[in-house]
């Protein structure tokens, strides 16, 4: 319905508008336009996505494994098998270094493991050019499991098995060092692309003191031919994180081909980061990675794994020869995020901008107050209420709204030519109901207006 315009004088004027172009509360309902997703890690994705991590405890250490205090136990990777059990891989490595290989232990949950017997893959190869710690499982689509390992100066290499226990290396290289143009690489890990090919991410390995580390991808038909994609995914070298070390990434697959990177940094600047920690990117295309956000987590080597009641465990390294090493065990969350955009950057007169949001609902269900708020050039910011207008006090869109999964226009307007010319930015985040206590981040679309 028509209303007559609103007019915020604010001593200029900010915009006049005819009430009718505003949907502000459309998105923010507490029945939403799309279905709520059972699983939205897996059925959503965004570059501003952020996550939660909850630790549980210890799954692997000397005790369990029954060695020496000080061997090093890490670099693992686990799977679901068919029975619903998770089977776990990983690296052990002798304390006085007289042995190396890759065990594998079994768990009802995901979180209490008890080795089985004998070694998975390694023992040949100890001390030999094909040695590598950094392996990384994936299920093929005739039920087979294939390992792929990074070995030395060789490069990525694999090893299949049709009972996931006994495991036959595979001829040739599945990424060299040289095509890659980098020395010691890590383990594949791997996504779908939306064609239905696949990506995999590696990153370089340390060596000496270098701390020159970086993530790249390639692409695959079959999983065993990869062509290089062309520049730097994450770390040193990249438009993200550019001065940051990044290695050890584990791919998350998330919707429409989209991508979540967890990876560990050491270095900054080529400095030993202070703490280092580990971090996690969301791409859209599996290619551009833009925000970078800390999981608070001083652990390397994450691998990630989807029980089949829908919970995300996170496995990771900790330790040290002194204190010992171990593989800790945590619940990974996505926290309810909002997203807004405008749909262009730059705006003259007899323009109209809309403006769009898109909430995602966390993995566990919360109540939240939404906000929207459009920041002038000055700096001040006035606030978007559910009925279209606009408050310079600090007051919500919508209040004690359950999150759900939902996308709409929130705002739209044509500019006249008398608005105040410079930089803007639409703002919008969600704070815990009732509160100023901000969940996530405060996710923004700037945009600019000239006469």
């Amino acid at each position: 319905m028509k209303c007559s315009p609103m007019v915020i004088l604010a001593g200029f004027l900010l915009m006049s508008y005819n009430r009718g172009e505003s949907l502000a509360g459309a998105p923010f309902t507490t029945t939403s336009s799309t279905p709520k997703t059972s699983d939205p890690i897996a059925d959503t994705c965004s570059a501003t996505d952020q996550f939660t991590f909850t630790d549980i405890g210890v799954a692997m250490d000397a005790t369990i494994m029954g060695v020496e205090t000080g061997s090093s136990i890490a670099d693992s990777t686990a799977v679901v098998l068919p029975d619903g059990r998770v089977r776990m891989y990983f690296q052990y490595l002798a304390k006085d270094r007289s042995q190396g290989a890759h065990y594998s232990a079994i768990s009802s949950d995901g979180v209490t493991f008890t080795m089985e017997s004998g070694a998975r893959l390694g023992d040949p190869e100890w001390m030999t050019e094909e040695w590598g710690p950094h392996i990384k499982a994936k299920w093929l689509s005739d039920g087979r499991l294939r390992i792929y390992k990074g070995a030395g100066d060789t490069g990525i290499i694999s090893y299949v098995s049709s009972d996931g226990l006994a495991f036959t290396k595979e001829d040739g290289v599945r990424i060299t060092t040289n095509a890659a143009g980098l020395a010691r690489l890590s383990h594949l890990t791997i996504t779908t692309t939306l064609d239905g090919n696949y990506r995999g991410y590696f990153s370089n390995m340390p060596q000496g003191s270098d701390s020159y580390r970086l993530v790249k991808s390639a692409t695959s038909a079959d999983l065993l031919t990869w062509t290089m994609d062309s520049g730097v995914r994450i770390g040193e070298g990249s438009v993200t994180f550019p001065d940051d070390s990044a290695e050890q990434p584990h791919a998350l697959q998330r919707a429409g081909g989209g991508v979540t990177l967890f990876f560990y940094r050491t270095h900054y600047k080529g400095e030993i980061a202070v703490p280092p920690l580990a971090y996690y990117s969301t791409s859209t295309d599996g290619v551009t990675f833009t925000n970078v956000y800390s999981l608070g987590l001083d652990g390397n080597g994450p691998d990630i794994v989807r029980l089949n009641d829908g919970t995300y465990l996170l496995y990771y390294d900790v330790g040290n020869e002194t204190q010992g090493f171990s593989i800790r065990v945590g619940k990974l969350g996505l926290t309810p995020s909002v997203a807004i955009t405008a749909d262009h950057s730059t705006y003259r007169a007899g323009d109209r901008i809309v403006v769009t949001v898109a909430t995602v609902p966390g993995s566990s269900s919360v109540t939240v107050d939404a906000y929207a708020a459009i920041q002038l050039p000055d700096g001040r910011l006035f606030f978007l209420q559910g009925d279209g207008s606009l408050t310079g006090a600090t007051q919500p869109i919508i209040r004690s709204w359950p999150v759900d999964s939902s996308t709409g226009q929130i705002f739209s307007y044509t500019f006249g030519g008398g608005e105040p010319v410079g930089n803007y930015a639409w703002l919008a985040a969600f704070t815990e109901a009732g509160t100023l206590n901000l969940i996530g981040s405060i996710n923004s679309a700037p945009f600019s207006f000239t006469p």
